[in-house]
């Protein structure tokens, strides 16, 4: 062993092999990398990440063609292009890269999708390049699935390859003779000559100055937001159809409907990380996206910021860098980036905090994080998706006054997404009500409660919500809960579910209406009631409304214009 060790033969192999090796992992990794990264961004209606995953192994199942022709370059004639890179090492990287990357790619595909979208949609708000992203949030999240991929392709090449035998053989000492270090002038003994080397041990290019900062006294601007016949499909599906909104002037709005109604997509759009296919965003006059014209201003040039439902906090970060690095990206100096974190750490209460990780703290701090990374570049709009979904009633309700006084404090306007009535009459300045993509009702919360304008509104909002009593002709006949009385001897059949204590009185909630068992035509309904005592869950009574209804509602279920006062 101690002979072969000292053969130049064995050591020019070994050398060789390694040096191959590691030049092939290296090579299709990044290539791998990058085919991934550009296929996570691609629209998936534009590409079909399967069709690409399946093409991508075609040549991994034949690599011997891709070597079979590096092998007749070493050492053949030089025909085809490229006639310099015949007779040399080069060309046996890229035969093992050509072979390599669909490998890589299918690992890196992997350790990127583990990558949650959210944690990189975050990192788009706040203005980092597609390089930028990936080199300081994706990358450092998914490097070991990355560096094993790696590992795997340089293990593939030595072993199944047999590049030890190959390059021992004394027919082949051109492989030995062709090392990068070698053919390019930049032998150990000689690289301190080399004028490349020179100019990056000394003189070179002087270093760019950093940016200029951000002054920490300014003030956000505030932005009236406008959708102008909003619409988005996802293929047949229409998410949204035809919305019209104007949000005023630091208004905090809430977007509030069931799961599926748009309001989300409707976040996203105005975050621009979603494109509308139809209609119009503008914020103040600035015109942001133009479905019909295909015009897209980016998420990084709007001057908002977003809170996710899931925090979207970078886990590899701290506290602190979590909330200066948009401030860094954005190019403020580090003095100022430094008062600015501290100013907005002492606002949200978690000084404490500055130095722990994620995944060290509470899923309240963990919002409390969320809420002081987005208002330090001090935005002009703030979009909350659903972010107090994931907490216990008691930390829902703190947070809640949490984010109206960080909202005033900020100046700020604020859209939130949320499917809970409760939150939104007690943070809204302004609520919209959507329904399957189509925009129910936009008013102060006082008008959606006292004068809804259509017959969901009045059952979606309040509690209790308003009691719908059908009519003739297809309408619906609306009561205050307050109004109608419990009577054995009413006119509309009601059966007790249950009773709830709320602030001295009862809500009874039950089904109300005749029902085909009863020989009426229409199914029961859910009502609730207020009384001032309550009833036992399976009683079956009756209901009384008073002589004249609130409203009523046409068979379209808008508001008719007679409403009886």
């Amino acid at each position: 062993m101690r002979g072969i060790a000292r053969d130049p033969q064995v050591l020019t192999a070994l050398g060789g092999t390694v040096a191959l090796g590691l030049s092939v992992a290296l090579g299709a990794t990044l290539l791998g990398v990058l085919g991934a990264q550009v296929l996570r961004r691609l629209p998936r209606a534009r590409v079909t990440v399967a069709s690409i995953s399946f093409l991508s192994y075609v040549p991994f199942l034949i690599p011997g063609v891709a070597f079979g022709a590096a092998f007749i370059a070493q050492f053949g004639a030089p025909i085809g292009p490229l006639p310099s890179l015949y007779g040399t090492f080069a060309i046996l990287v890229v035969a093992g890269v050509a072979a390599s990357v669909p490998f890589a790619f299918q690992t890196s595909r992997a350790a990127l999708g583990q990558v949650s979208g959210d944690l990189e949609e975050a990192a788009v708000l706040t203005g980092a390049s597609g390089p930028r992203r990936l080199g300081r949030i994706v990358l450092p999240l998914a490097s070991r699935g990355v560096v094993g991929g790696g590992v795997l392709v340089f293990v593939t090449m030595v072993r199944d390859l047999s590049l030890v035998v190959l390059l021992v053989t004394p027919a082949t000492p051109a492989v030995g003779d062709d090392l990068p270090l070698r053919q390019r002038g930049l032998h150990p003994a000689r690289q301190r000559h080399h004028p490349r080397h020179r100019r990056r041990l000394g003189g070179g290019h002087p270093p760019r100055p950093p940016p200029p900062g951000r002054p920490t006294e300014r003030r956000p601007r505030m932005t009236r937001l406008i959708l102008d016949g909003l619409g988005k499909r996802f293929g047949a599906h229409a998410a949204l159809a035809d919305v019209d909104l104007d949000l005023p002037d630091g208004a905090f709005v809430v977007l509030l409907g069931p799961s599926g109604c748009g309001k989300s997509t409707t976040l996203r759009i105005l975050a621009g990380l979603e494109q509308p296919t139809s209609g119009r965003v503008l914020f103040g006059d600035t015109v942001v996206a133009d479905g019909e014209r295909g015009e897209v201003v980016p998420a990084k040039d709007r001057g908002l910021g977003m809170v996710f439902q899931s925090y979207a906090l970078w886990p590899h970060m701290s506290v602190r860098s979590n909330i200066d690095w948009p401030l860094r990206v954005a190019g403020w100096s580090a003095a100022d980036r430094t008062a600015r974190v501290a100013e907005v750490l002492e606002m949200l209460e978690i000084e404490a905090l500055a130095d722990r990780y994620p995944t060290e703290i509470s899923g309240g701090q963990q919002q409390r994080v969320a809420i002081a990374r987005t208002v330090a570049p001090r935005p002009g709009v703030l979009l909350f998706d659903e972010p107090l979904s994931n907490l216990d009633a008691r930390l829902r309700t703190d947070m809640r006054a949490e984010l109206v006084r960080v909202h005033r404090a900020t100046g700020a306007t604020s859209v939130y997404v949320t499917h809970d009535q409760t939150e939104a009459l007690a943070m809204a300045t302004h609520i919209a009500v959507m329904k399957d993509g189509l925009l129910e009702q936009f008013g102060t919360p006082t008008e959606l409660l006292t004068t809804p304008a259509t017959a969901f509104v009045a059952s979606f909002l309040g509690t209790p919500p308003q009691v719908l009593i059908p009519a003739a002709g297809g309408r619906q006949e609306m009561y205050r809960p307050e109004d109608v009385l419990i009577d054995p001897a009413g006119p509309l059949p009601f059966e007790v579910l249950e009773s709830t204590p709320v602030a001295g009185r009862w809500l009874v909630t039950g089904l109300a209406g005749t029902g085909p068992a009863n020989g009426g035509s229409d199914a029961p309904r859910r009502a609730t009631v207020v009384t001032d005592h309550p009833v036992t869950a399976g009683t079956a009574t009756a209901l009384r409304p008073p002589a004249r209804p609130t409203a009523v509602f046409g068979a379209d279920g808008r508001v008719e214009t007679a409403v009886a006062s």
